[in-house]
């Protein structure tokens, strides 16, 4: 059995594998996600339909534009990743065993966000399997009752005649073309008033197995076209994904490994001027348990993990869009 000078080593030598697993890996979802802190672990998240404009002054009368609030509930849940340590084996029978599993936790911990925009983004199209129209909550439904990812999400849903718009393009694999038409179509998005929302991708989102020709889309100065669409006969132009103008500022590629199980698939997402197509709200990140190196009272067990609480949701569906092959 380990004694208390042996827990103090097992624990100063797992803390300090956790610590360079944790420094080693790398992630995917910074440059994406949107995290805000909140005291409680429900919150109501609001759109407002009508953005105030300027509009001419009719001599002593000045009309206003009424204001159409709805929203939803976003909710933080409680997380937790551990291990047991077993004071009732030595030393070395723990050494066997741990290391190995306090990287994998130090690992998950750093990778704690990205798993939560996977989680999202494999949502959004179903609109996920926790709607509860009593309280109006889903993390991957939009305000008008439809997933976040739609092709016809009503302009405005309470005039049905103004039309949809998409953020979901089916048979659209990724390729030159097709990530102009993705542009253009973001580009077309409106506000419930018909005025232009100004969408316009910043990051492009691929999985690792689509990383070079996401590279190839981003980086490079020149690209190829086919002519007329036929084979063996190209053209080469400048990459506009790649320039930076006034009004234009180059794709960012975002390669995420966790969507290795979506092959194909990619996204666009507007993250100019502070708009935020994916919000985490926590009410605590990921932290070292507090009874980290307690026994437990029923054995001789010690525990060793990491807890956080939180939630993400796709907060603005008109900033991202899905495209599947």
């Amino acid at each position: 059995m380990l004694n208390a000078s042996q827990v103090t080593l097992l624990f100063k030598i797992l803390s300090d594998r956790f610590a360079s697993m944790y420094e080693q890996t790398t992630t995917w979802s910074d440059g994406l996600l949107a995290i805000s802190q909140e005291p409680t672990d429900t919150i109501e998240v609001f759109w407002v339909e009508v953005i105030p404009q300027f509009e001419k002054w009719l001599k002593s009368q000045k009309t206003w534009n009424g204001v159409n609030v709805r929203g939803y509930q976003a909710h933080s849940e409680a997380w937790d990743d551990s291990l047991l340590l077993d004071r009732r084996k030595t030393l070395t029978d723990n050494m066997r065993i741990l290391p190995k599993a306090v990287s994998q936790l130090g690992r998950n911990t750093k990778k704690f966000y990205d798993r939560l925009v996977k989680t999202a983004l494999q949502n959004g199209k179903t609109g996920g399997s926790t709607w509860d129209t009593n309280s109006l909550f889903s993390p991957y439904l939009w305000y008008d009752g439809l997933a976040a990812f739609s092709a016809v999400h009503p302009v405005n849903v309470d005039d049905a005649a103004l039309g949809v718009w998409s953020n979901l393009r089916v048979g659209s694999p990724l390729t030159t073309d097709n990530l102009d038409a993705a542009i253009e179509q973001m580009g077309t998005i409106q506000l419930p008033n018909t005025d232009s929302m100004g969408v316009s991708p910043t990051h492009l989102l691929v999985s690792s197995g689509k990383k070079r020709t996401g590279l190839r889309l981003t980086e490079v100065d020149m690209i190829g076209r086919l002519v007329d669409g036929l084979a063996g006969s190209a053209s080469a132009e400048n990459n506009i994904t790649k320039i930076k103008t006034k009004n234009n500022y180059p794709l960012e590629l975002v390669v995420a490994d966790d969507l290795s199980n979506q092959p194909g698939v990619w996204y666009l997402a507007d993250k100019s001027m502070g708009r935020e197509p994916l919000t985490c709200w926590e009410l605590q990140s990921p932290r070292p348990a507090p009874n980290n190196g307690m026994p437990r009272p029923e054995n001789a067990e010690l525990y060793f993990g990491q807890e956080a609480h939180a939630g993400i949701a796709i907060s603005n569906p008109p900033f991202i869009q899905r495209n599947e092959p």
